[in-house]
């Protein structure tokens, strides 16, 4: 029997140490690449970038492009170790960071979905990052019986 309601999907956040600022991350298994928004890498400090090419990526949607401003190589603080990985810049996120699964694959990571908790491998030891449970977000699927067109502002 199918129930009426949507499922609650499975979006885990985290708040994680990106040089020096505390980043409100989603851990995105969808996403190939990571991503920090540009706004959220005002606030950061000492980061390098990479280059400053310009790209357009197309999301699974297939309907918006994301707008990419270039590449930087950020850090992960945990407690006396630094994880430095990189990230595209994009104009604008919902979040301050995805981590994407270029770090996923880089880092060997681990999403346990019972217990809710993200892990990765760096400097021969397993880290355990804690889930903000609080930071995910009921969404609800809309559907149009027509075509409608919502002009931007």
């Amino acid at each position: 029997v199918a129930q009426a309601n949507p499922s609650r999907p499975f979006l885990l956040y985290a708040m994680m140490s990106i040089n020096q600022t505390s980043f409100r991350t989603l851990i995105d298994t969808g996403a190939s690449a990571s991503c920090v928004s540009f706004r959220a890498l005002k606030l950061a400090m000492q980061f390098r970038y990479l280059d400053h090419t310009n790209r357009s990526f197309t999301l699974a949607d297939g309907a918006l492009p994301l707008s990419i401003v270039g590449s930087v190589e950020l850090t992960l603080h945990l407690d006396s170790h630094d994880v430095p990985f990189h990230a595209f810049v994009a104009e604008t996120l919902c979040v301050d960071l995805i981590l994407g699964l270029d770090f996923m694959l880089a880092f060997n990571a681990v999403i346990n979905v019972a217990s809710q908790q993200f892990s990765f491998e760096f400097s021969g030891h397993r880290w355990f990052i804690p889930v903000d449970d609080r930071q995910r977000r009921s969404l609800v699927p809309l559907y149009s019986r027509d075509e409608t067109v919502i002009p931007p502002r």
